[in-house]
């Protein structure tokens, strides 16, 4: 109508559908041509431009959906709590996304199906209207979508609302009078264990599409983690409000407790500094007074009893043992702030637990503050006694604080030790870390079963002194048979304990000499046994028989032999009595390696016979204060034996050095000789004449020698061996 009579070319874009119901785009254009009788010729074309469009509608709706995807992001982002949140999901789904009506509600219990709490909506309200319950109800009945939604535990879409609506007329209904045609429910998770669900309606049929929908779920993902965000953020700030909070009380009972450990027997002062600092725990610490009654007086806020209070709480406190009772009463100042917080939990319960923990820590201290005052009449009653005695004494209150002290346990005990006792001091700060917990351990246990302990200890002072002291804690009992404090005994007991000592030491010795004597005699009567018989029964061939010359000479031959064997034996004796009887000799600095080497120059013969190596090391220590022919014959011994007990066709390597260990001076001789089986012959080793390897010569009397001088000089032995794989001697000296 508009190109025709104007003879204009024209041109636009048609919808059909064919035959086979498929939908097609055509694009019609025509080109009028006036003939000259005016008549108009139509000359026009029609192309399927089907793809192009369908390209066209695709690219529409796609950037509509990210356009729904990055507004809901802004949306998102500008709302910082819940309530706020979803009402503008609500408002922006209708308002940018075109839909009809967006609903968010509690998600319902199945058997309450019935009853929908909204928690926020936007749109078509009047159909929405149409579902409630009653006029004056805030509930609605479940719509379609949620109804199915719980049935199916997913997704629910419906693109014809009014086939779905044939189970609930009344939805049909009001979807018919509203042109409402399609419909989704997605899930939304409001916070932990509570879900939600966002019911979104449009009057255009099928158009929750494949795309629309994931379009709509990546929203509610978003919504989904905003939605966490503020309940981590609400978690944090109420956990930060309750750390803060729990903060406040541990400061009130830390600062309890030091106000009384200031000053323990200044109760009063101190109650009524409880009294103000109750008040600093409370959450709303700026309106808050307490007072504290106690044994008939009123610590703390001067007008309590004055003052219009909006709220008040009170704990009672009740002290068994001494049958004393007060309370702790506290309560919100009235006015304009305070009525605004009213009506949240004034009082909270953990509040509650700080002002009995409070009420607790103020009957102990006042039961340490009796049981003080009576220490101090204890004290004093003492006091004569104890510096009138030559034991050191101390009393100590529960804390282990000292009440009162003598002189002696100052001078005996506290000289020695390094320590200055105070009155008042913790005695357990002026004793040694490595002694305190064993002074705890035995206080608190004479606490707890309320008898005395004893105990010996042991210390070396700055002088190099060998101290000793008897120690006694013994309770102090009340008239209830209550501990109300310690005494401590110290008693030096170092001469008596030399005494005990040394008496122990010349015991052990005699058993061990005794021992060693009865060995010694035994061994001795059966090596002079043998050629003494040996003699007198040549004695008597010779006597009592006629003998040829040749006969003579063999029987005096054989009495020189048998007479060289008995001195012999002399000679070994009077060396070992001469270790036995070492008064003569002093002591001297010995260099270890002066004396090894003189040892080797003494047998240098031996050693280049044998090709032997021999290697020392005395860096560890070089010089030695003690007698030289004990430790010149220990060495000498044990080098010849590294020589004598060498392995056939092997170089002897022979090693010596010395070392500090444990206190101890450790010399080593380590070989690589034949060894020997200690599994048989450890017990025998150092025995006298014990011999192990009878292809060399000797008499088994070199390591029994070796042993006594060691014992002799306070010193051991000790081997380590295997047969085949050479020997290692350690002896071990006193420092």
């Amino acid at each position: 109508n508009e190109t025709l009579p104007k003879n204009l070319p024209y041109s636009y874009n048609v919808k059909i559908i064919n035959r086979n119901n498929e939908v097609k785009w055509l694009q019609l254009s025509s080109t009028n041509l006036i003939e000259e009788n005016e008549k108009v010729v139509v000359y026009g074309t029609a192309i399927d431009i089907t793809k192009e469009q369908e390209a066209k509608i695709v690219l529409e709706k796609t950037n509509r959906e990210l356009n729904l995807l990055n507004n809901a992001t802004d949306v998102l982002f500008t709302n910082f709590n819940q309530q706020n949140l979803l009402q503008a999901i609500c408002e922006f789904l209708v308002k940018e996304g075109g839909y009809a009506l967006a609903i968010i509600t509690e998600m319902p219990n199945i058997n309450e199906i019935n009853s929908l709490q909204i928690l926020a909506k936007f749109g078509l309200i009047e159909y929405l209207e149409k579902l409630k319950i009653n006029n004056d109800s805030s509930t609605y009945t479940a719509l379609d979508t949620t109804f199915k939604m719980l049935i199916e535990k997913k997704v629910f879409v419906s693109n014809n609302l009014q086939e779905l609506s044939e189970e609930r007329p009344w939805h049909k209904e009001a979807s018919k009078e509203f042109n409402i045609s399609s419909s989704i429910a997605l899930l939304v998770e409001l916070e932990e264990n509570k879900n939600g669900i966002l019911n979104i309606y449009s009057r255009n049929e099928k158009a929750f599409d494949e795309n629309e929908v994931s379009t709509l779920k990546r929203i509610v993902q978003n919504i989904n983690l905003r939605l966490k965000t503020f309940e981590i953020r609400e978690a944090l700030e109420k956990k930060s409000y309750s750390l803060n909070e729990r903060n406040k009380e541990l400061q009130v009972f830390y600062s309890v407790s030091q106000i009384f450990q200031e000053n323990p027997l200044a109760f009063e002062e101190n109650v009524s500094k409880v009294a103000q600092l109750i008040p600093t725990g409370m959450q709303f610490s700026e309106h808050c007074k307490a007072k504290i009654f106690f044994n008939n007086k009123t610590y703390g806020y001067p007008k309590f009893d004055e003052t219009n209070f909006i709220s008040k709480h009170r704990e009672e406190m009740l002290f068994s043992q001494n049958n004393h009772f007060g309370f702790i009463e506290l309560g919100y100042i009235l006015n304009d702030e305070i009525k605004d917080k009213y009506a949240i939990e004034l009082f909270l319960p953990e509040e509650n637990k700080m002002i009995k923990t409070v009420i607790k820590i103020i009957g102990d201290f006042y039961e340490r503050f009796l049981m003080t005052e009576e220490l101090h009449t204890t004290a004093a009653n003492l006091e004569m006694i104890f510096n009138h005695t030559s034991i050191g004494y101390a009393l100590l209150d529960l804390n282990y604080n000292i009440v009162s002290c003598n002189k002696i346990l100052q001078d005996n005990y506290g000289n020695n030790m390094n320590i200055i006792f105070k009155v008042g001091d913790n005695i357990l700060n002026d004793i040694s870390y490595e002694r305190r917990e064993v002074k705890r351990t035995a206080f608190e246990k004479v606490l707890q079963t309320k008898e005395s302990i004893e105990y010996e200890m042991y210390h070396e002072n700055d002088e190099d002194e060998d101290k000793y002291f008897n120690i006694q804690v013994n309770p102090i009992l009340d008239k209830l048979k209550n501990v109300i404090g310690l005494c401590l005994a110290v008693n030096d007991i170092t001469e008596k304990k030399k005494k005990e000592i040394e008496s122990i030491k010349i015991s052990n010795e005699l058993v061990r000499r005794n021992r060693e004597l009865e060995h010694f005699s035994y061994i001795v009567s059966h090596n002079v046994r043998a050629p003494l018989a040996n003699i007198l029964g040549l004695n008597e061939i010779f006597k009592n028989n006629k003998l040829t010359k040749e006969q003579e000479i063999e029987i005096i031959n054989a009495i020189g032999v048998s007479a060289k064997a008995l001195d012999d034996v002399v000679q070994d004796v009077s060396k070992i009595l001469q270790i036995r009887f070492l008064n003569a000799e002093v002591k001297e600095e010995l260099c270890f390696e002066e004396i090894v080497s003189t040892i080797l120059k003494s047998i240098a013969k031996t050693i280049e016979d044998k090709k032997a190596i021999i290697k020392i090391d005395f860096s560890a220590i070089k010089n030695y204060s003690s007698f030289k022919s004990f430790i010149v014959s220990v060495f000498q011994n044990l080098i010849v034996n590294a020589l004598k007990y060498s392995k056939e066709n092997t170089i002897p390597e022979i090693f010596i050095w010395s070392e500090i260990k444990n206190n101890k001076v450790q010399i080593h001789f380590k070989d690589n000789g034949i060894g020997l089986d200690l599994s048989k012959y450890k017990n025998q080793l150092f025995g006298m004449y014990k011999r192990f390897h009878s292809h060399v010569d000797g008499k088994g009397l070199g390591l029994y020698m070796v042993k006594m001088q060691l014992h002799t000089l306070g010193g051991n032995i000790l081997v380590k061996s295997k047969p085949n794989e050479g020997a290692e001697f350690i002896v071990y000296l006193p420092l």
